[in-house]
């Protein structure tokens, strides 16, 4: 458990890199510390982001997943908050493990590639649900997860090459995700190794319910952020 723990804080590290990398690449001011970013959530007087919008399409999100119907928004926003919580008190040295960024690597990648990749990783998604979670296989939900979906592992590859393109305009980027403002796209990466920690390989016995649970809000923050690229004409 301990294990999952520490990956589950890893990923909202990478979230936050993923924030960190999309302000640089949209032309916004020097990042403050992450610890500042989150404290600032839960500080009187400093404006928070808007509310998981992508709950506004969670029905029928969970009709196309046959998910149960979604948790409040309260809920989610909490859940959100604790991840970002639990990465403030991590030593940032942490945000280097596994050497260069991967999302610059591929820098280069063509705006339309990077959303048809969205489309895919959510059909990735779907399949998942359909296949594994529906007969509680988490063995065969881990591999596809690690193995099988390509698109949604190379989510945040995508989502830079989007916020680095000239077709999002600035409140798009922002909605998205900046150091500035922990978007829908933080939100795909953190409920997605999420996910991937509820069923590793040193859990013994997964959650079928959290299972539902990060599925479905990875699919409903991937949702957001495809319903914001298209609203700039993908």
């Amino acid at each position: 458990a301990t294990s999952s723990m520490g990956r589950f804080v890893l990923t909202a590290f990478l979230a936050a890199r993923f924030c960190a990398s999309a302000s640089a690449s949209s032309g916004f001011a020097a990042p403050p510390p992450l610890s500042l970013v989150a404290a600032s959530r839960r500080t009187p007087g400093v404006p928070s982001p808007p509310p998981f919008s992508g709950a506004r399409d969670a029905a029928a999100a969970s009709l196309s997943l046959g998910l149960d119907a979604p948790e409040n928004e309260s809920d989610v926003d909490r859940s959100r908050r604790a991840a970002l919580r639990l990465a403030a008190s991590v030593p940032v040295a942490l945000v280097q493990i596994g050497g260069s960024d991967p999302a610059r690597a591929k820098a280069g990648i063509k705006p339309e590639i990077a959303f048809a990749g969205l489309l895919k990783g959510r059909e990735e998604l779907v399949a998942a649900s359909k296949k594994y979670v529906s007969s509680k296989d988490y063995d065969g939900l881990r591999t596809y997860l690690a193995e099988g979906a390509v698109n949604m592992n190379g989510f945040e590859s995508n989502a830079l090459a989007l916020l680095e393109s000239k077709q999002l305009d600035a409140e798009s980027k922002k909605e998205i995700g900046t150091i500035r403002r922990y978007g829908a796209g933080a939100d795909v990466i953190i409920m997605y190794g999420g996910l991937k920690a509820e069923v590793a390989e040193d859990n013994d016995e997964p959650s079928y319910a959290e299972v539902q649970k990060y599925l479905r809000r990875t699919v409903d923050s991937l949702d957001e952020v495809i319903a914001i690229c298209r609203s700039n004409g993908f």
